[in-house]
Parts: structure tokens; sequence; C-alpha cells
């Protein structure tokens, strides 16, 4: 189970940007400043929880699976390829 942010609206605590090693910042600026709205962009929005949250317990990712009941697969209709395997419920439907 991995943490993703889609969007580029997140939170984080300082602790978490410095724990990671400082060339990290350095190399994913210069990859992200050729230009606006490009490739590498989108997988560094999917990137910012994997790299700045803590990771789940044990017992917040069962938590996660217990409430999902599926994955977005590519038969969904209002699914695009960027959420292809995320958990979801049906329970409110």
């Amino acid at each position: 189970l991995v943490q993703v942010c889609y969007g580029a609206s997140f939170a984080v605590v300082a602790s978490q940007i410095k724990s990671q090693k400082r060339t990290l910042w350095g190399d994913m600026e210069e990859s992200l400043s050729r230009a606006d709205n490009i490739e590498e962009g989108h997988f560094a929005e999917r990137s910012w929880a994997g790299l700045l949250s803590k990771p789940l317990s044990d017992k917040e990712m069962l938590a996660v699976y217990v409430k999902s009941n599926r994955a977005f697969n590519e038969k969904d209709r209002a699914c695009s390829e960027a959420y292809l395997g995320m958990l979801v419920s049906d329970a409110g439907r």
C-alpha cells in the first residue's frame, strides 16, 4: 500500500522535508524546470506523498483495506489512467 498525492495540494511538516537527501530537491528542481505542465511534473505530484509522509502502520493499512472494497480499473468510465489501482469504497452508492 503506497500513499499517493493526486494534485498539487498537500501538507507536510518541515522535518519530513529535511529528512530527505539535500541533493533530491536540486535534482527534482532541475528535472521540473524545462517547461510547464510536463510529464515529469505529473510523476512528481504522485511522488510527494511517498517522499514526504510517514509510512502507514500495519493498523492503518488494515483500516484502509477494510474500508475499501475494490480498486479503480480500466472498466471504470470515470477513471483516468492516473487513478488506476487506487483503492475505493462503493459503500456510499
